[in-house]
């Protein structure tokens, strides 16, 4: 009875305690990755809208002549 009580209550087992840890680890890794990723991406949008927007611009000038 005290075990279900406790682990009503949130308490687990070490082995389930390692194997969370471990889960959340895991994804934290992914987590991190993906946050790389994100960053790469971004920094890559960014420098294809200055290209973009250089284009435009250029592209306005032969025109305007």
């Amino acid at each position: 009875m005290e075990r279900k009580v406790a682990r009503a209550g949130g308490q687990r087992s070490q082995e389930e305690e390692t194997k969370l840890k471990g889960d959340i680890k895991k994804n934290c890794d992914i987590l991190d990755k993906h946050k790389e990723e994100l960053k790469l991406l971004v920094t890559s949008n960014k420098k294809l809208q200055d290209e973009r927007r250089n284009i435009e611009r250029t592209i306005a000038k032969i025109k305007t002549q």
